[in-house]
């Protein structure tokens, strides 16, 4: 997505419509199945350190199951952007144990 930002600059019509379709498919994006970004060997460390961190943030009353895409705030967001309280969700209902979140994640393979 923060390619396709860019690519506005080339072709503003092919972004809009683009970025419209892709909104569409974002039901994914979601406080709690963020969680399983914590098992992406591709996500850096720094960033899983940050999602961490996040593990703290109270969600947001206001915001609903399914977050809403706005495609002008995509250069800002981060993973750690969608983490929050709720995260930890996901791993409760999948009854995955969640005190490696405790240590730090280059640890998380061992």
């Amino acid at each position: 997505m923060k390619q396709l930002v860019e690519y506005k600059t080339i072709s503003p019509a092919v972004t809009k419509a683009a970025s419209e379709k892709f909104s569409n498919h974002m039901w994914y994006l979601s406080k709690e199945l963020v969680a399983l970004v914590f098992f992406d060997k591709s996500v850096t460390l720094a960033t899983k350190r940050k999602m961490v961190n996040s593990l703290e943030k109270v969600p947001n009353k206001a915001t609903m199951k399914r977050t809403k895409f706005d495609l002008r705030l995509t250069e800002k967001k981060e993973l750690d952007d969608f983490v929050s309280k709720n995260t930890l969700q996901l791993l409760k209902k999948l009854q995955l144990p969640q005190q490696f979140l405790s240590n730090d994640p280059a640890s998380w393979a061992d």
